[in-house]
């Protein structure tokens, strides 16, 4: 606004005002315009935000860094061949408590095979991903990586 007020004080050698002037109205008109038109949303936007934070500061049952220090934890190494097996898995979102996303999954994926993982909406289908990046532990059940519990291995 201040630039907005110099324009329109702003005149030339003969004391009239610049076309300056009425730019700066007609822009000074439109951002109040614009205010009104967003108003109502700020209230939704502060709402999804706050959501968010309360996601990203959920506190983690899985502590990455004190992972490091633990000498017992296993590093994926060159006997590493990659065969997935979920056993019995039950898992439910921390921010979500009372549904269960996946109950009693059960699958095993060999070395080098290939898996499409299709489903409805709310299936699981990113949850199985989230379970195997480490993102959360299962509430129920094992995850396996040849044949060693996946909460086994160093992050």
């Amino acid at each position: 606004m201040l630039h907005v007020s110099r324009c329109c004080l702003h005149r030339d050698q003969a004391g009239h005002s610049t076309p300056g002037w009425v730019f700066a109205t007609a822009f000074a008109s439109i951002a109040a315009g614009s205010a009104g038109f967003f108003g109502p949303n700020v209230k939704e936007s502060r709402k999804a935000a706050q959501n968010v934070f309360e996601i990203l500061e959920y506190p983690s049952k899985i502590d990455a860094v004190s992972m490091n220090d633990n000498a017992n934890l296993k590093m994926a190494d060159d006997t590493f061949e990659g065969r997935i097996e979920f056993k019995n898995v039950w898992f439910r979102y921390p921010y979500a408590p009372d549904e269960f996303i996946l109950r009693g999954t059960s699958f095993k994926i060999d070395s080098m095979e290939s898996v499409g993982i299709v489903g409805q909406f709310g299936s699981g289908k990113s949850a199985i991903v989230d379970l195997l990046m480490r993102f959360y532990d299962p509430d129920f059940g094992e995850i396996m990586i040849d044949g060693v519990s996946i909460q086994s291995y160093n992050l």
